[in-house]
């Protein structure tokens, strides 16, 4: 990708280290053949959060070279312990999701890509707090029954269930040691552009999910496309009956720390993460 800088001085006060980014760099199709900032080869780690406060806290720790809006998202590109990343908060629901996950991996060559977030647990067992790291995940609202698809099976694809991949599992599962009073759980997360408050037994007879979000079903299908190494890390918010809504705002800013500290971990352990 190549990116003309604009004249519009980068003000954002929501970000800890906004002085190191002097200028907001915007993508025009008339710059191509311009050369630009992002024209040196690198192969950098795609990180997209679906909640607040996680972006703006792994930029206390970034080394930012640039922030680069695409597409009304600004994505932030620089270095976490000297290992190549690109952070983006990328929104609500599947559309933003794929949209994000599209332009890390064909703007900025991402090599592999994390998604972190909120869910719904469907299982009491997981408490609040508690780490879902994706074993593969499917898209729960997607029926194409009446053309003579299962429930969830994406139509032209034949699948169902998208795989994560195994090293970055392994990879997060052991990086969650680093949060205290929480348990990290492997398994099945599922994906709808819906919040979830009736219709649990379905979802999980039918599933076989241990939670539920509304944006990790997008970004597996767009990297299983694109043949790019992924992970979904979710945090577990609420039970999927709302029970657990109280005190969202006091919660959601614990669960961003917390999983700032886990990608963190695991940023410290990039030889685990693969490149497609």
């Amino acid at each position: 990708m190549r990116c003309r800088p604009t004249v519009t001085p980068f003000t954002d006060p929501s970000l800890p280290n906004r002085d190191l980014l002097p200028l907001i760099y915007c993508y025009r199709p008339e710059a191509e053949g311009v050369a630009g900032p992002l024209d040196a080869p690198y192969e950098p780690i795609g990180i997209m959060a679906a909640l607040d406060g996680v972006v703006e806290l792994l930029l206390h720790y970034t080394v930012v070279q640039e922030a680069v809006i695409l597409d009304r998202l600004t994505f932030y590109r620089g270095l976490i312990n000297n290992r190549q990343v690109v952070l983006v908060r990328c929104g609500v629901g599947k559309v933003n999701a794929a949209l994000c996950a599209a332009i890390l991996i064909k703007q900025f060559s991402a090599r592999s890509v994390i998604l972190v977030g909120m869910a719904g647990a469907l299982f009491s067992r997981l408490k609040r707090g508690d780490i879902v790291v994706s074993e593969d995940l499917i898209q729960h609202d997607l029926d194409a029954t009446r053309l003579g698809h299962p429930p969830g099976v994406l139509p032209g694809l034949g699948i169902r269930a998208i795989a994560a991949d195994e090293s970055m599992i392994l990879l997060a599962l052991k990086c969650s040691s680093a949060l205290l009073g929480v348990k990290a759980y492997r398994g099945r997360v599922l994906t709808g552009d819906q919040f979830i408050s009736s219709k649990i037994s379905f979802l999980r007879t039918l599933f076989n999910g241990l939670c539920v979000e509304m944006e990790g079903g997008a970004v597996a299908q767009v990297c299983a496309l694109t043949g790019i190494p992924f992970v979904v890390i979710r945090a577990i918010s609420q039970r999927s009956n709302g029970k657990f809504m109280r005190k969202y705002n006091t919660f959601s800013q614990m669960v961003a720390g917390n999983l700032a500290l886990l990608l963190r971990e695991m940023l410290n352990n990039t030889t685990n993460i693969p490149s497609a």
